[in-house]
């Protein structure tokens, strides 16, 4: 019914970094599971991850529709009140509140790629 958004993991640096954030994050959280899209570089992500320390067994999904699409279920929670920020994400919350539909790529203080729709 609601969704909580523990932490912005978000790493700067190349692949040993956020593969560590990622298996770090997985810890602190007690996850059940770590994700990857298999049809966006899943099999070299799960290859990256298994070489920390400590990584737990990455699960590969399929992503069927793009990023916009993907993320309006996630828009429409948000418009609804059901996810929540436990604490405060400043640059999350930019990217959130400043990306517009049709963009070309969202603004990422952090210079990351990634899409979304708009949560403001």
């Amino acid at each position: 019914e609601h969704g909580f958004v523990l932490e912005d993991a978000t790493a700067l640096g190349g692949p040993k970094a956020w593969a560590e954030a990622a298996v770090a994050a997985y810890h602190k959280h007690s996850a059940d599971a770590l994700v990857a899209e298999q049809n966006n570089g899943g099999e070299m992500v799960r290859i990256t991850i298994q070489t920390v320390p400590g990584a737990p067994p990455v699960q590969l999904g399929s992503a069927s529709r793009g990023k916009i699409t993907r993320a309006e279920p996630v828009q429409k929670l948000y418009d609804d009140g059901r996810v929540h920020h436990v604490g405060h994400f400043s640059q999350l919350e930019i990217e959130f509140c400043t990306y517009r539909p049709g963009m070309p790529s969202p603004p990422d203080p952090a210079g990351h790629e990634t899409t979304w729709t708009q949560f403001c």
